[in-house]
């Protein structure tokens, strides 16, 4: 009897699922929130769950592990991915702010797409960046394809971890050389070294919220060298950290002497 209902349970999850991520067709809202407590950090390790997958079976119903179907592989991924995935209305996820629209460069690695071919949801999909979605297909079983590429249309995004805060470092100096200048980020798990492009700036994506220190590294010699910023960064934020460098009086000197020269000449 017990097994015999197993199908119907199952359907019945899926069913739940998908009313739980369907959203609601009002205006979209900002997206600045996801509705897992985890960091966009760990974005990749759905990434690895799911790419674990690829190759599985479409079968009706299925959660995993070696079958699935769209609802059911989006769910497997979030149980596996430590997301308690919390079962409501499409109401509660467009009044918490999680359904950011349909348009696809709104989109963050780790969210949920959801699509409809003229009616009501009827697919859902992982974005994994660059226009590229993973999910159950019923050709090719777990699959990675463009977003777009298999005749249904994008309905809504629904946003699963809070986007990280962003550092924007930017440098001037009293000439044109801004390019490759160096900074040391630290803090928050994180320590590595940037570089600034030819503009002066050189931003910094998906920190975590905290406190963080930004040293400049190998500074030219005839600049006087900047002290550390400390700077707080919190998530979904941009946070301008801005330098300037000044000539050493050694190259002042020098430049004053050349032109003093020219002058006497």
């Amino acid at each position: 009897m017990f097994k015999k209902s197993r199908p119907i349970l199952a359907m019945a999850l899926i069913a739940m699922i998908i009313m739980t991520l369907a959203p609601a067709t009002a205006s979209a809202a900002s997206g600045k929130k996801g509705f897992s407590k985890k960091s966009v950090t760990q974005a990749n390790k759905m990434m690895k769950v799911a790419k674990s997958r690829l190759g599985k079976p479409y079968v009706s119903g299925a959660t995993g592990p070696n079958s699935f179907d769209c609802s059911g592989f989006v769910y497997y991924c979030m149980k596996k991915s430590g997301i308690k995935f919390k079962r409501g209305t499409a109401a509660s996820y467009k009044k918490k702010g999680y359904n950011v629209g349909r348009n696809i460069k709104k989109a963050q690695k780790g969210d949920i797409i959801l699509y409809s071919s003229g009616g009501g949801i009827g697919h859902c999909a992982l974005y994994m960046g660059k226009k590229k979605v993973i999910h159950a297909t019923c050709s090719k079983g777990i699959a990675i394809t463009r977003y777009n590429g298999f005749g249904q249309s994008v309905a809504a995004i629904i946003r699963t971890y809070t986007p990280g805060g962003e550092a924007v470092i930017s440098q001037t100096t009293e000439d044109s050389d801004v390019d490759g200048m160096k900074y040391r980020v630290k803090g928050k798990k994180v320590n590595k070294i940037v570089k600034t492009n030819s503009a002066g700036r050189i931003k910094v994506k998906n920190l975590k919220s905290g406190k963080y220190t930004i040293t400049p590294v190998d500074t030219p010699a005839k600049y006087e060298e900047n002290s550390s910023k400390k700077i707080r960064v919190k998530n979904g934020k941009v946070t301008n950290v801005k330098f300037h460098n000044e000539l050493t009086e050694t190259t002042q000197d020098t430049t004053d002497n050349g032109q003093s020269e020219q002058g006497a000449a």
